[in-house]
């Protein structure tokens, strides 16, 4: 077997595990709720792939098939992020880094190399050195929000591309059903795996002290603590041992 197959099937079976660790603590959470089950996307309230988003990647997507604008690449590692992240108008010290395998590329995430999510309100990109592609969701007010992908290889003409493959866990409980965004805190081990015990969904009412497990962390926070910057030996929680930082 060749070493490029190996590595799929590593990826693969990593992408997989991950699903099933995020649908499992996902469940736990609803099942407390009264909740029905979701839409199908190709539902008229939704036509996830039967419509034609109006956001700010498709608008940026329109622009390089007329050839108006094009994408500068950046040998080294990074590649198109620094264009996209120009063209999309996201600040780059918007950046936030999570260490937990929670993406598609799972495989290539760790506390040394942690995936970085760059951010707006109407749009996020994801990026992982060493990934195969630069991540991206954004909002359309009246459709919703649509999930891309942008090869992150130099190309003659890159393009953006759907993914339902998204949808395994950007479309659920977590997300109230529908395809959506979401942040997640997890108690990861000390390679990045998220434990299933004690991982949640969070927005502005979860405890501080619920906060930001498998991400990094900084700034001052007085006595209060949160979950950031640490690994956990088992689901009983983190025990204060950092993520060995990139």
């Amino acid at each position: 077997m060749s070493r490029r197959a190996q590595d799929e099937r590593v990826y693969r079976a990593v992408e997989l595990a991950t699903v099933a660790l995020f649908l499992s603590f996902f469940a736990v959470a609803a099942a407390g709720q009264v909740y029905l089950e979701n839409l199908p996307i190709a539902h008229p309230a939704i036509q996830y792939l039967q419509t034609r988003p109006d956001d700010a990647v498709s608008r940026l997507s329109a622009q390089l098939e007329r050839g108006t604008i094009t994408l500068d690449f950046r040998a080294g590692g990074t590649g198109y992020l620094a264009s996209v992240l120009r063209h999309l108008g996201v600040n780059i010290d918007s950046q936030g880094l999570v260490f937990s395998k929670t993406s598609s590329q799972a495989a290539k995430i760790s506390p040394r190399n942690p995936r970085a999510i760059y951010f707006a309100d109407d749009v996020a990109i994801g990026f992982v050195r060493g990934g195969d592609v630069l991540e991206l969701a954004a909002r359309d007010p009246r459709q919703g929000v649509s999930f891309y992908t942008l090869d992150n290889q130099s190309q003659a003409r890159p393009a953006f591309t759907r993914r339902e493959a998204c949808l395994r866990c950007h479309d659920g409980p977590a997300t109230g059903g529908v395809p959506g965004m979401f942040v997640s805190s997890v108690f990861p081990s000390a390679t990045g795996i998220p434990y299933t015990g004690g991982a949640i969904v969070t927005d502005h009412r979860t405890p501080f002290s619920d906060r930001y497990g498998g991400w990094y962390v900084n700034g001052r926070h007085g006595e209060s603590r949160h979950r950031g910057n640490a690994v956990a030996p088992s689901t009983s929680g983190c025990d204060g041992r950092h993520a060995e930082p990139p």
